[in-house]
């Protein structure tokens, strides 16, 4: 039994996209497979990041839904982004600066996910690199 002593009522959430290791590390249920976003929810989820309740400027609709799309359905993805985009300013050129970027990676295996991730750290602050890195 994977947790002998459920009294203490607690739990550890495994999540990973490599379903050899669900399998490994099953008990007693199958592992829960969660699906992709849809380009939709993707956008919707980048601009709730990225304005935090306040609408997005038209003029940065298209870019950001081209943005949003780039992330391929990985919410992890999206919200990286969407750190990034927070500190860019609420400019077209750089958001266009931002799709330009993504557009030259591909997104989608664990290797192409690596990269978002050094896009995100790319764009950090100097300040909070050495933070980044301690993790």
């Amino acid at each position: 039994m994977c947790f002998s002593d459920v009294s203490k009522r607690s739990r550890i959430i495994l999540t990973t996209r490599l379903n050899d290791v669900a399998e490994y590390v099953k008990c007693e249920s199958d592992p829960h497979h969660l699906r992709l976003f849809r380009d939709d929810e993707s956008w919707t989820l980048l601009q709730r990041e990225v304005f935090q309740g306040e609408s997005c400027p038209p003029k940065l609709k298209d870019v950001g839904f081209e943005i949003s799309k780039s992330c391929r359905g990985l919410p992890l993805s999206v919200v990286l982004v969407a750190g990034v985009l927070k500190q860019k300013k609420k400019t077209l050129d750089s958001w266009k600066e931002v799709e330009q970027s993504l557009s030259s990676q591909r997104i989608g295996s664990l290797e192409e996910s690596i990269s978002i991730i050094g896009f995100s750290y790319k764009n950090l602050p100097h300040y909070l690199k050495p933070c980044f890195l301690y993790f």
